[in-house]
């Protein structure tokens, strides 16, 4: 069971968005590769169903991944170039979309669950495909009328 919640940016045109990458984590928000990895492929996985292609180089968006491994507050700003403050669960998965050159957060979607470290790794992997899946359903946000 997941509690999946999104945000984005009204003004932003995200029918103009087409290539993304990936921002390496800061030192201190690391996770280990595996799940790292994991993470980059589902959401490669599904926005590539959606149309959108991984870059090198000169993305429309970039992404930040983070994972909470226990109640905080995540706050900051220049590493990832914008500015964030967010309270965050044990469990919760949290992808920010942020347009590159203007250092500016368009959307986060993030999925929270309730995880046992004893859980195999098939199992983390399931719930992390299915997190995955519930974040990104919302994504690209409804165009405005």
């Amino acid at each position: 069971m997941y509690h999946v919640s999104y945000d984005y940016d009204r003004g932003t045109d995200f029918a103009k968005l087409k290539t993304y990458s990936w921002v390496p984590l800061k030192p201190e928000d690391q996770i280990s590769e595996s799940h790292e990895g994991r993470i980059q492929i589902e959401v490669n996985n599904q926005l590539g169903s959606k149309g959108y292609k991984l870059v090198s180089k000169n993305p429309d968006f970039s992404i930040v991944a983070k994972v909470g491994t226990k109640d905080e507050y995540w706050y900051g700003s220049g590493y990832y170039g914008y500015r964030y403050a967010h309270k965050i669960e044990a469990g919760t998965l949290l992808l920010d979309f942020v347009i590159p050159r203007e250092y500016r957060l368009i959307w986060r979607g993030e999925a929270a669950a309730v995880l046992d470290y004893s859980y195999s790794s098939e199992k983390l992997d399931k719930m992390l495909s299915e997190a995955v899946e519930k974040i990104l359903n919302e994504f690209p946000p409804p165009s405005p009328q």
